[in-house]
């Protein structure tokens, strides 16, 4: 008998449940505001430049220096990401409610309108 001890390269799985939002574009407003957070540290950060590399990491990393553990996943077949904190990341002394809320007013404290909501998915590529 063989066994592989090495990584398997044919295939990959992904399955998720976090509170968050799903993206596939930007709005203006919200790279704005993520830009003035960041350049309240970075006074020399250029707008243009800013714009164009950011991405959903750039919020991911805002809401880890909050301690909220954000993660992103990536969809499937679309261009869209997922963006929020996994349920499993609820401290035991935090109700549902509290947790939501404070994962809401950051989503909101950067430019956010919508709502968030529970995302479960998984998905396999063989």
């Amino acid at each position: 008998m063989k066994k592989k001890i090495d990584f398997v390269t044919n295939s990959s799985s992904v399955s998720f449940c976090i509170y968050g939002i799903n993206i596939s574009k930007f709005p203006e407003d919200v790279i704005k505001k993520v830009y003035e957070i960041k350049k309240e540290k970075d006074p020399e950060l250029d707008y243009e430049k800013f714009k164009y590399n950011f991405d959903s990491g750039d919020i991911v990393e805002m809401a880890n220096k909050k301690g909220l553990k954000f993660t992103e996943i990536s969809e499937q077949f679309d261009d869209g990401v997922y963006i929020g904190c996994e349920l499993s990341n609820m401290d035991l002394d935090e109700t549902r409610r509290e947790f939501q809320e404070k994962i809401y007013l950051f989503f909101k404290e950067i430019g956010f309108e919508c709502g968030c909501c529970i995302y479960e998915d998984g998905w396999y590529n063989g």
